[in-house]
């Protein structure tokens, strides 16, 4: 198995974001335990979020709507899904993912 290459920071990628659409799924995520950081989100977050869906939202392979492209990061980060937290900075899928669009 070879090593991946060390990769210590999102900064100036963002490519995990381009592809997510929403950051949480209504319905799924109001299942209690389902995610538990549903819970951690302030009510002002989850409105935006909500309006943001009603409105027409986004859909898987569009960036996350709370993906802040020009400073290339979340402008929600503390309260983001597990699914963000559990993509590991320098892990394999984030490394595939750098090399599938050129990225070192």
């Amino acid at each position: 198995m070879s090593e991946l290459p060390s990769i210590e920071s999102c900064e100036g990628c963002g490519l995990c974001c381009m592809t997510m659409g929403v950051p949480y799924f209504f319905g799924v995520a109001q299942q209690p335990g389902v995610d538990p950081w549903w819970e951690t989100v302030p009510d002002e977050v989850k409105t935006e979020l909500q309006d943001f869906i009603e409105d027409g939202g986004a859909e898987m392979g569009e960036p996350c709507f709370w993906y802040d492209a020009k400073n290339q990061s979340c402008k929600h980060h503390s309260c983001r899904p597990t699914i963000c937290r559990d993509f590991e900075v320098g892990g394999q899928r984030c490394v595939n993912l750098r090399a599938a669009k050129g990225m070192s």
